[in-house]
Formats: C-alpha cells, sequence, structure tokens
C-alpha cells in the first residue's frame, strides 16, 4: 500500500501544478481581453506593410492584365 501511494505523489504534485498554472493563464487572458487598448497594437499594421502590401496588389493587377493580353495575341 505503501509503494501505489509512493508512487502517486509526483502525480498529485504535477496536476496541483498544472491546475494551478491553468487557472493563471485562464486569469491572464481574462485580463487581455478586457483591456483591450493593450492588445491593439498586435491587429494594427505597420505602415511600411501597408504600403508593400498595395504595390503588391497594384503589380498583381498589372501582371494578370498582360496576362489576358498574351492570351488573346495567342489566339
Amino acid at each position: 500500500c505503501r509503494r501505489n501511494i509512493g508512487r502517486q505523489i509526483p502525480l498529485i504534485i504535477q496536476y496541483f501544478i498544472l491546475k494551478t498554472f491553468g487557472e493563471e493563464i485562464e486569469k491572464t487572458m481574462l485580463q487581455l481581453l478586457q483591456d483591450t487598448s493593450k492588445c491593439s497594437w498586435f491587429l494594427e499594421e505597420q505602415s511600411d506593410t501597408r504600403e508593400k502590401k498595395k504595390f503588391l496588389k497594384r503589380r498583381l493587377l498589372r501582371l494578370d492584365e498582360a496576362r489576358q493580353k498574351l492570351a488573346k495575341f495567342s489566339d
């Protein structure tokens, strides 16, 4: 009987550590969700990224137009 209890002590300790850690994560996540001002910068797009995206979209349009013209030319 003593051996069985001895084997379960590490599992009991691990359970309480994981339970406490899970509660802390839950509390922290709820705080982050409630305070959106701290997290809003994650969602903001940087200006250089925004400009590069615009450039690439324009380039894609030009390439698509060129592809269509080449397809008409080859027919």
